[in-house]
């Protein structure tokens, strides 16, 4: 039995083609595997362009993970606060 492994590489899409320009979406794929099964998440990463004979790399920003981690430290935040409230309101 394999035990479980935890991957990631990037992986290109397929190439986008506008007059003159290319263009390549670059992915990045985290997997998860298990003798069962496998989570595999992939999300962007770059995008490489082409244009003019010159070749170009134009990061993507994940603004939906950002988004998401400051949701949960707000909530992290946000329950710890009410925990410590909690604990004094019983101390008095």
């Amino acid at each position: 039995m394999r035990p479980m492994s935890l991957t990631q590489r990037d992986l290109e899409g397929e190439t986008i083609v506008v007059g003159p320009t290319e263009a390549v979406p670059i992915m990045r794929e985290h997997a998860l595997r298990w003798p069962g099964g496998a989570l595999l998440w992939r999300r962007p990463l770059a995008l490489r362009v082409t244009a003019e004979g010159r070749t170009y790399h134009v990061p993507i920003l994940n603004i939906t993970l950002r988004a998401i981690c400051a949701a949960l430290a707000i909530g992290a935040l946000f329950a710890l606060l009410i925990g410590v409230l909690t604990n004094l309101e019983r101390s008095r």
